[in-house]
């Protein structure tokens, strides 16, 4: 948060002011004395409940150590903690003084453009790290726990995709957390901190939100499983393009203007497309897809070199499983068909009309 009006404290200070320093200047309160001074203690008591949410367990110990780095405060500490800091923000020891009885906790700032998927990655390479530095065995990484802040809101995809493993604060659950202790706590920074929180959460627009992490979460799947295919995304849709027929997910308001989400089987031809070829096309993959819903000719464009035949609408409380299940299903029967047709591999010119379309000012979407 760059924007707060500081006020020099006990605990911490510094001119530059982001969710990562101001999580630094929080359990910084852990190290100081809060003798005869009732707000002291409530800053304290919040870092350290704070602390003890992430832990699952008391903290019992002052034995701590709080190691910490940005670009404006240089790292100093041991060869290992200064490694780490490479990519985790701030690295909290408990127990630091008895090294068999040491617990650790990374914390991490993100913006929602790291998606998920990724920090099981991250989480493999740290435990690796711990192995080799702090001789942790493969029945210690309960040792380690892993905590991901960021500004943006976690979707309901999101947080089954990672499940238990790891842990994550979205502003929404900071500003939650903090409200507990609100009213113990008189102190500029934390009120500033908690009012910008208040701003952002309460002026988000979440609409679009959930989808967009879906279409992260889908495409590293679908990128795990299968290669040689180009993937285009934004907002409201993500494509997997290799043959002429393939699949997509779209967010698509429908006639009560509420927004559902849809896969959608298209054809991409070089060639203008006649009406008994679009229905003889459709009457081949009905079979195939018995339960997809056709579009009809009079809600397509065929002159259009991308031309929608079915769609299938996605039950908006299906997990992530389930719709990941769903996409194998579809591109597996998808990809026998283009196999049977003989179709073309159209990854190039669909590049290149891609291309030729923003250059005219835009993409026409069903």
């Amino acid at each position: 948060m760059s924007n707060l009006k500081l006020t020099e404290n006990d605990a911490f200070y510094n001119m530059k002011f982001d969710n990562d320093i101001f999580l630094y200047w929080m359990l910084k309160w852990l190290k100081v004395d809060t003798t005869n001074n009732s707000n002291k203690k409530a800053l304290k008591n919040m870092a350290k409940k704070f602390v003890e949410e992430i832990l699952g367990q008391k903290l019992n110990t002052k034995d701590i150590e709080i190691c910490y780095s940005n670009f404006y405060i240089g790292k100093d500490y041991e060869d290992f903690i200064n490694r780490i800091l490479n990519e985790y923000t701030l690295l909290f020891i408990v127990n630091k003084k008895k090294k068999s009885n040491r617990k650790y906790i990374f914390f991490k700032c993100f913006d929602y453009d790291e998606f998920s998927p990724y920090f099981f990655e991250y989480n493999q390479e740290l435990v690796q790290l711990l192995k080799i530095y702090e001789n942790l065995g493969n029945n210690e990484t309960d040792k380690i726990k892993i905590v991901y802040i960021t500004p943006d809101k976690i979707s309901r995809y999101e947080k089954e995709e990672i499940g238990e493993k790891i842990i994550m604060y979205d502003e929404e659950r900071l500003l939650e957390f903090f409200k507990t202790f609100k009213k113990d706590i008189d102190d500029s920074i934390f009120d500033s901190y908690y009012n910008q929180l208040m701003r952002e959460v309460s002026e988000e627009d979440y609409g679009s939100f959930n989808v967009s992490a879906l279409y992260r979460i889908l495409e590293w799947y679908f990128d795990k499983k299968r290669k040689n295919y180009d993937v285009y995304r934004n907002d409201y849709y993500i494509k997997w393009i290799k043959d002429e027929f393939f699949v997509e997910c779209i967010y698509k308001k429908n006639k009560n203007r509420e927004f559902d989400i849809l896969f959608v089987l298209n054809w991409f031809h070089l060639d203008e497309l006649q009406e008994d070829m679009f229905e003889s096309v459709q009457y081949e993959l009905k079979n195939k897809f018995p339960d997809f819903q056709k579009i009809y000719l009079e809600e397509v464009d065929l002159k259009e070199k991308e031309v929608p035949l079915f769609y299938l609408k996605v039950d908006k409380d299906a997990s992530v499983s389930k719709i990941k299940e769903i996409l194998d299903e579809i591109t597996e029967k998808i990809e026998k068909f283009n196999e049977a047709r003989g179709s073309l591999d159209i990854k190039d010119e669909y590049d290149k009309c891609i291309k030729d379309e923003r250059r005219k000012g835009g993409i026409r979407f069903w």
